[in-house]
């Protein structure tokens, strides 16, 4: 979801509600209708209410339940959902946040459960219930219809279902395959990622950033305050403030995702926007290389003269190598997807909670290899990162992308 600072001139005569109403998301349901358009759902969903079936669980009693009901999973390690998830072997899901995460998996086993495919028209006798209920759109009373609103041109912003990051990795170009039939869709295809999910902020990190903003000096356009003006914008793990970096009056934020690594354009843009936008320009070359600043006019929430650069931090790719042997029941795959979900999260909490000036250690890499649930040992010595056995230094600017680990078991 975007969101946007507007400033409303008024005669009087209407409240800034009447006002704004037109440019609403339809939240509250009364925006006018001339803004809106409208597509039948009826006709579409009475066809597959009537001719499709769903997916359910019975179990042994005879009782039905959805496939993601709680009763139907088992607690696991975050380590086995991790390699789960990854190997889309498993349904598996996570409840709680930060400490209090727990893991399950599907264990239809040991339930003596069995899936099963429902007509839909025998779970709801009627085709009201499987509208409300199923696909949750109520009747409008007015048009004696069920509606759904959709954009007034060919775009969409599609929203995932899943809570987190786990479906930032998914590729722009990659075709879109509706779960029903879509009347009047030829082809769908992604685009690039608009905002990035996040994991929701945990109860320490709160803390954490509370702590700074109370407690560091941010104030009079210093180095704290536009550190602070950068990670509160949504989307922004952390900020890395460059003063002076394209000259006098220069400002450049190194802007980092919530997961550490290159943060989307939209991003950027918001920190830009927010703090100070770019209009003209303003040119400063840097190590030979061109940069484009914010024109210094003071239209965000920096002073006039400050010329502002929200920049994305250069990747540093990291091949991680070792020999090890494994544990009984696990694959090589299982293992490496094990170790890349602990390097990922020590990437992260390097960039996001570390030093500023970022270094890659062999030594804590050689130590999640060593604590991983599936390694029963590895050579110490046979440990390196893109082919040495030094540390990565990624600095102020970069950030570490994992680019593969390689086990030799």
């Amino acid at each position: 979801m975007s969101h946007f600072t507007v400033a409303v001139f008024s005669d009087g005569t209407k409240s800034v509600e009447e006002l704004l109403a037109p440019y609403q998301e339809n939240n509250m349901g009364d925006c006018p209708k001339k803004y809106l358009k409208f597509i039948s759902e009826s006709e579409e969903n009475r066809k597959i209410w009537e001719n499709e079936t769903t997916e359910k669980v019975r179990l042994l009693d005879g009782s039905l339940v959805w496939p993601w009901d709680n009763i139907l999973y088992r607690p696991i390690t975050k380590a086995m959902y991790e390699a789960f998830n990854q190997d889309n072997t498993k349904r598996t899901k996570k409840i709680g946040f930060g400490s209090d995460e727990q893991y399950y998996v599907e264990d239809l086993q040991s339930l003596g459960a069995e899936k099963i495919n429902i007509p839909f028209k025998e779970l709801y006798p009627t085709f009201k219930e499987y509208m409300e209920d199923f696909i949750q759109t109520p009747f409008d009373e007015e048009e004696q219809d069920y509606f759904k609103l959709i954009s007034k041109d060919d775009r969409f912003l599609l929203e995932s279902e899943v809570l987190g990051t786990a479906t930032n990795s998914v590729l722009p170009g990659q075709n879109v395959v509706p779960v029903y039939e879509v009347n009047g869709l030829e082809a769908c295809t992604l685009g690039s990622l608009y905002i990035p999910g996040a994991e929701e902020e945990t109860d320490d990190d709160l803390r954490s950033r509370w702590q700074e903003k109370k407690t560091g000096p941010a104030q009079n356009n210093n180095r704290s305050q536009y550190k602070v003006w950068c990670e509160e914008r949504a989307g922004v793990g952390r900020a890395h403030i460059l003063p002076l970096y394209g000259g006098e009056n220069t400002v450049k934020a190194v802007i980092y995702s919530t997961e550490g690594g290159i943060p989307a354009k939209s991003i950027l843009e918001d920190v830009q926007s927010y703090i100070d936008p770019i209009v003209e320009g303003y040119q400063v070359t840097v190590n030979g290389k061109a940069l484009t600043f914010s024109d210094g006019l003071g239209d965000g929430v920096s002073d006039l003269g400050a010329h502002f650069l929200a920049a994305a931090p250069e990747a540093v790719d990291i091949w991680v190598s070792f020999s090890a042997d494994l544990k009984s029941g696990y694959s090589k795959q299982t293992a490496q997807t094990e170790v890349q979900n602990a390097i990922k999260t020590y990437f992260k909490t390097l960039v996001v909670d570390g030093d500023e000036d970022i270094t890659v250690r062999v030594s804590s890499i050689g130590s999640l290899i060593a604590s991983a649930e599936s390694i029963l040992d590895y050579v110490p010595a046979s440990l390196k990162l893109n082919g040495s056995t030094e540390n990565v230094k990624v600095g102020k600017e970069s950030t570490p992308v994992l680019k593969e680990v390689l086990i030799d078991a």
